[in-house]
């Protein structure tokens, strides 16, 4: 019942202004194929010749598969300036439209850290590296800083809203409008020294070693709130 409410306001709003018709048929559209297959995702190239995946359940993923990703720029310049065998770190990597162009682009030998701490995006990441067995890419649920701990992220707190729109910083006259969680945060440095792509005295730590300190403090922190 609520779908036929929210179906027959949207029609009500196209009909108003017909300009966003097509947008709105092929949303219907999208979602359509997406109930015709179970909700399973499927595949198709975001930007050039590199794949990726829509997920109908989800909002951002299923906005980008409709009306295609806008930073086209800079996706441009990420495609054309990875080389076979790159390393290459996507920090804030959302739902991974830059992980795909830079694991399509750096190949198997290329090694691609991405960065996601809002943990709906984090699940959606890794079910698409594993769909499209970009095995070359290591995701890490933390934000980027200067050091290892814990940071606030502030989370959009409104049904419409993707990760894209989550912060860091949000002014005190906005934070009615987020929900504040803490997240673990690791230095880029300690990221690379654990991968063994900087030389130190740590070299043979693992990836996940890197944010094990902030993940540690902020699960002490989550469960205090």
């Amino acid at each position: 019942m609520r779908i036929l409410v929210r179906k027959a306001r949207s029609l009500r709003s196209a009909l108003a202004n017909p300009a966003s018709l097509p947008h709105l048929v092929r949303r219907n559209w999208l979602q359509l194929k997406g109930w015709m297959r179970g909700g399973r995702p499927w595949r198709y190239h975001v930007f050039e010749d590199v794949p990726f995946i829509c997920i109908p359940s989800d909002d951002t993923s299923l906005r980008i598969c409709q009306s295609g990703y806008a930073e086209t720029i800079e996706l441009g310049a990420a495609y054309h300036w990875t080389q076979p065998g790159d390393t290459c770190i996507d920090v804030g990597a959302n739902v991974g439209v830059y992980s795909a162009v830079l694991a399509h682009r750096a190949g198997p030998s290329g090694c691609i850290f991405a960065l996601e701490p809002s943990p709906r995006a984090f699940v959606r990441l890794v079910q698409l590296l594993e769909t499209l067995e970009f095995d070359q890419v290591t995701a890490v649920a933390a934000c980027a800083s200067d050091r290892a701990g814990v940071v606030s992220l502030y989370v959009a707190d409104t049904a419409d809203a993707g990760p894209e729109q989550n912060s860091m910083r949000v002014s005190p006259d906005q934070r009615d409008h987020f929900r504040r969680r803490l997240s673990p945060a690791v230095s880029l440095d300690a990221l690379l020294t654990a991968s063994g792509l900087l030389c130190n005295e740590t070299r043979n730590r693992r990836p996940d070693d890197a944010v094990a300190e902030g993940s540690e403090r902020a699960g002490d922190h989550q469960h205090d709130e």
